[in-house]
């Protein structure tokens, strides 16, 4: 699960970034970075470099240190911004660009060629975190702030925080529940959100048969909804199951 950033205009930028960080030349990196003239260019430079070194070179650690910069480097830029509109314009790229990142470090995808490891996933909690207070702070909307709160929850899960995790997906699917406000049943969102609490269930013995019950009805619920989304999200739930809990 990703967003998108605006496609960066300069490829050439974006492959010396990647070289850069990927040989440990942080400080031209940051030259590099700092002596551009066009802050929402390179905000989405770094962003495409996060997604670049991730997909095509399955490298972790310096895709979380290109989504570290990229998060500070839009942030101190709007702060420094000259209008409103240029400085939420930044907040959005930042919090897109740690939103992504922290994703990245979830090992629940089972994504081919990628090792996850206990610091990626502390490092992308961190980073969801980011991503969660601004958008709180851009005031986004209830999906936003739902898959925010899920974010969080599923590094927290990863990491075995499981009474963490189990909060922050409630929040989700209430969250979730409220967008879709007058429905005749939940949501998909609101489904996906409770699956991954019954996941933090059965990840802990003493609710083990419990969490398993519930996520098999949320699994038979989102597939019989039958949405591109449900469908998606009981997919996802039975590969996080497999990865997570079964392994």
């Amino acid at each position: 699960m990703s967003e998108s950033v605006a496609d960066p205009k300069d490829e050439h930028l974006v492959h010396r970034l990647v070289e850069m960080i990927r040989s440990g030349r942080v400080g031209d990196a940051m030259a590099l970075i700092e002596a551009h003239a066009d802050p929402g260019a390179m905000g989405a430079a770094l962003g495409s470099a996060v997604k670049t070194i991730y997909r095509e070179h399955h490298d972790v650690t310096s895709m979380i240190v290109a989504g570290n910069i990229g998060l500070a480097y839009c942030v101190r830029n709007a702060a420094l911004a000259a209008d409103d509109d240029a400085a939420r314009q930044l907040r959005t790229i930042g919090r897109t660009i740690a939103f992504n990142a922290a994703a990245n470090c979830w090992p629940g995808w089972g994504d081919a060629g990628i090792v996850i490891e206990d610091a990626h996933i502390l490092a992308g909690l961190k980073l969801a975190e980011e991503s969660r207070a601004l958008v709180q702070e851009l005031g986004l909307g209830a999906r936003a702030q739902g898959t925010a709160q899920w974010l969080v929850g599923a590094l927290e899960l990863a990491a075995g925080r499981l009474a963490a995790a189990r909060a922050a997906f409630a929040q989700a699917e209430q969250v979730f529940l409220a967008a879709d406000a007058g429905a005749s049943q939940a949501p998909a969102h609101a489904l996906m959100a409770r699956g991954y609490m019954a996941l933090a269930q059965k990840a802990d013995p003493q609710s083990r048969a419990e969490g398993a019950a519930t996520l098999s009805e949320i699994l038979a619920r989102l597939r019989a909804e039958g949405s591109k989304d449900a469908i998606f999200f009981a997919d996802q739930l039975a590969t996080a199951d497999r990865i997570l809990i079964e392994a």
